[in-house]
């Protein structure tokens, strides 16, 4: 655990909500903060009697949704401006852009497990032709669902929960991975020759073959 983490984790007792609201908050906004680490440490402290389960949960939820819905609106009025000044080239973001509006819930929904990915997708969303109202519902289901998850693990775990959040970073590692290898193919795909149709049998090809070796 990082020193940082460690000076989070000692403000939580001490302002719960808030610091909580503020953290999911922030990180929405890509700032890298140990999100994961403090909601597993509040669902063990709620299961302790230290704070309150559903305040933290929906204080999480909160600062979350409300960070997803800045980096959208952000990227939807100065997106394109500040992509020409990066000298992004427009092919690769049209490439993404028309990916997501294909496929705006999936994306939408497995980014929130991603971590790093969450607030990428808000810029591809609002870049794209995604209506505030699809994001929204979509946002808020899967921001409830990863949040809920994770909570309810340190809820359970109590005093082991330190013991899990290394493996709760690794894994949303994992998908974060996972979703970019996902997004850089499609990004290059016609550079490698493959259609979108061949990706995709491709793609579902390889997890029936990773599924099968753990079958038997």
């Amino acid at each position: 655990m990082t020193s940082f983490a460690a000076i989070l984790l000692s403000w939580l007792l001490l302002y719960k909500y808030a610091l909580l609201f503020g953290v999911f908050f922030l990180s929405a906004l890509a700032l890298p903060l140990p999100g994961n680490t403090l909601l597993l440490a509040s669902g063990a402290f709620a299961s302790q009697g230290y704070m309150s389960y559903s305040l933290a949960l929906m204080s999480v939820m909160l600062g979350n949704v409300l960070g997803d819905i800045t980096g959208f609106i952000l990227a939807d009025r100065y997106g394109e401006r500040v992509a020409e000044r990066l000298r992004i080239k427009r092919s690769y973001l049209e490439s993404v852009e028309k990916y997501v509006n294909r496929h705006p819930r999936t994306m939408i929904v497995l980014s929130r497990f991603g971590g790093t990915l969450d607030p990428i997708v808000n810029i591809i969303a609002g870049l794209g032709d995604i209506s505030f109202k699809t994001f929204l519902v979509f946002d808020v289901i899967g921001n409830l669902a990863s949040l809920w998850i994770v909570i309810t693990t340190g809820f359970y775990l109590g005093d082991y929960w330190q013991s899990f959040s290394g493996v709760a970073s690794i894994i949303g590692w994992i998908v974060f991975a996972l979703l970019a290898a996902c997004g850089i193919l499609v990004i290059f795909r016609k550079q490698i020759g493959l259609s979108e149709l061949t990706f995709i049998k491709r793609i579902k090809h390889r997890m029936r073959q990773f599924l099968r070796r753990y079958e038997r």
